[in-house]
């Protein structure tokens, strides 16, 4: 299991204690945490969970303005969130994996 201080590592935000973060802020930081907790299910027995994963991931990956502006509320910009979650997906997860996730394509094995 990935640990809150991992979760959280991913965005930068190691260094700080969570007494010192806004309640509000805080909110839109759990929503990013789920994010992430819903992209570790992408190899998941269970094809629900594996299409969670999917959701997930490409609601990061797109970054429509309601992730923009969870981002915001959180104290990230949306192309931080983005480069850290694409940059630490690709360490949990091989590109074979990532390219069965709708729109990365890119990852598809050349045959």
């Amino acid at each position: 299991m990935v640990s809150y201080r991992d979760r959280i590592s991913i965005f930068g935000q190691t260094e700080f204690e969570m007494e010192e973060i806004e309640p509000q802020q805080r909110l839109w930081m759990g929503v990013l945490e789920q994010v992430i907790k819903d992209a570790l299910l992408l190899k998941s027995d269970e094809r629900y969970k594996r299409n969670w994963a999917k959701t997930a991931i490409m609601w990061v990956l797109l970054g429509t303005r309601d992730f923009e502006a969870v981002c915001l509320s959180a104290g990230f910009t949306k192309e931080f969130v983005r480069d850290r979650f694409f940059k630490w997906l690709l360490s949990q997860y091989s590109k074979d994996d990532l390219a069965n996730v709708n729109g990365l394509h890119a990852f598809r094995s050349k045959k």
